[in-house]
């Protein structure tokens, strides 16, 4: 079965993802905000990013060879997030040539 595009509407302080998860989809932020933080050796939380409206995440992860976060991404006010498939993204991007050449 194909995957497909698919949004996905969290509440604030939501984990949408865990530090060492796998990265399959590239996020797109439609309305929100997302946090990826990790903790230091020393139990104290340091922000990794801190992304909005329009801002994408996953996108360095998913092409790598290693594609696991390197953070948690917790959602800091009510959001509405896009999900692309790398498979649908791969799609996409192969066959974008035929919008533009008809």
């Amino acid at each position: 079965m194909k995957k497909q595009l698919h949004t996905k509407t969290y509440n604030e302080n939501t984990l949408i993802f865990s530090e060492g998860e796998k990265c399959n989809s590239l996020g797109v932020i439609i309305s929100g905000e997302l946090t990826i933080s990790t903790l230091t050796n020393y139990d104290k939380e340091y922000t990794i990013n801190i992304l909005g409206k329009n801002e994408i995440f996953g996108e360095n992860l998913l092409f790598n060879e290693d594609n696991t976060y390197l953070g948690d991404g917790i959602v800091t006010k009510n959001s509405e997030i896009l999900f692309i498939p790398k498979e649908l993204l791969i799609e996409l991007l192969t066959n974008i040539w035929r919008f533009f050449y008809v």
